[in-house]
């Protein structure tokens, strides 16, 4: 499972298009938005979209999908309560729903706060066989208010292999007046590796595979439409 690639779908969804989520707007009644964006990068072409639903009363509802190259995908719901304590703060809770091809599913539980420059969740797993998983973005646009692009570094840190790891993700995303948004991401991520390895018992040579946690620099571009 990409736990990594399920943390983004909890939260902004996306890698990268953050901008996407609205922000809560108390003043209004019921929010919708969402997007369809193409991903380019070092993994292949990926295509995903979002839909993103709020209400007045601080209760939100997200479903999400990816789609890559060689027809893998995975599938996304996620549904909760965020509470105001100020005009820019909130603080809430709800649950996610993961679904991969294989039909392998994860259930968590999530308890998330966010403000106007910085955003914090934790995600814990209910049948208690994962390790929680803490994940912080921040608005780097709060210090150059003038930069033409929306601009947003985040932090992810979990188990892989029982090996405790961290991802980094800098993202860069501009969206135009007419819905159309692109950007680029620069990460530095964990991923399975398999090696064939070999050992000699009693002068007999036996062959396995093993799966090994890298940590790699990816690129990624992306193109497409917001609502």
């Amino acid at each position: 499972m990409k736990i990594i690639l399920f943390v983004f779908l909890v939260l902004n969804i996306l890698i990268g298009q953050n901008s996407v989520k609205p922000k809560l707007d108390l003043n209004n009644r019921f929010g919708i938005s969402g997007g369809a964006f193409a991903n380019f990068g070092n993994s292949g072409l990926e295509l995903d979209g979002i839909i993103s639903l709020h209400t007045k009363k601080g209760f939100f509802f997200e479903a999400s999908g990816i789609l890559s190259i060689d027809n893998n995908f995975t599938l996304n719901n996620s549904m909760g309560y965020m509470l105001e304590i100020s005009p820019n703060l909130f603080i809430g809770g709800g649950y996610s729903n993961y679904l991969e091809k294989n039909l392998s599913s994860l259930n968590e539980i999530l308890f998330t706060f966010e403000s106007n420059n910085l955003s914090a969740s934790s995600f814990f797993g209910l049948d208690g066989s994962l390790s929680p998983n803490f994940l912080c973005s921040f608005n780097i646009n709060s210090l150059f208010p003038n930069f033409s692009y929306d601009c947003s570094i985040i932090g992810f840190t979990s188990k892989e292999e029982n090996s405790l790891g961290f991802d980094f993700y800098l993202n860069f995303f501009k969206k135009l007046d007419n819905g159309l948004s692109f950007g680029y991401v620069l990460s530095s991520e964990r991923y399975e590796d398999e090696r064939k390895l070999s050992v000699v018992k009693e002068g007999q040579t036996y062959n396995y595979t093993r799966t090994f946690i890298e940590q790699g620099v990816f690129n990624t571009i992306f193109l497409g439409i917001t609502f």
